[in-house]
């Protein structure tokens, strides 16, 4: 089980995580995937649109909707917009006004995955990262372990 985590451009190292996903996911160990991307204005999530998309359908058509839990947050709501677009509908009830809750998301996941190791992959601004890395050490009361890794670009 991974939670991926990405601000704003920070979503590049994932992208061919989910590229390979939608090639051939089979060939992978991961038994879910939590995918948090934020970003300020909603025209950045046209940048992978089509591949979050292509990768919903597939799992979808094999029966495995579960698989990819995809969360996608628009923080500046001054631009805000729908993705009305008919082949983008599928992420359109997956957009979420404002900041993501991280206690909350982390307290979700704990519950689903009790007793579970989680990977916590994190490429974003250092807010994200240093509220994710401090939430991964606390204590869970449902035995869940949050490894917390994150990426950064210098």
């Amino acid at each position: 089980v991974s939670l991926c985590v990405a601000g704003g451009i920070g979503v590049t190292p994932f992208a061919c995580v989910l590229q390979a996903l939608l090639d051939g996911w089979r060939g992978f160990r991961l038994q879910r995937l939590y995918f948090v991307w934020v970003c300020k204005e909603i025209q950045s999530f046209y940048w992978f649109a089509e591949l979050l998309c292509a990768l919903h359908k597939k799992l979808w058509q094999e029966n495995r909707p579960d698989y990819f839990n995809l969360k996608l947050y628009v923080s500046c709501t001054e631009s805000l917009q729908r993705m009305s677009e008919e082949r983008y509908r599928p992420l359109s009830s997956r957009l979420l006004v404002g900041r993501p809750k991280w206690k909350m998301i982390l307290d979700e996941i704990g519950k689903i995955n009790k007793n579970r190791r989680v990977g916590v992959f994190c490429c974003g601004p250092k807010g994200i990262s240093k509220t994710l890395h401090r939430l991964c050490n606390s204590t869970r009361s449902s035995g869940t372990a949050f490894e917390f890794n994150k990426e950064s670009f210098s």
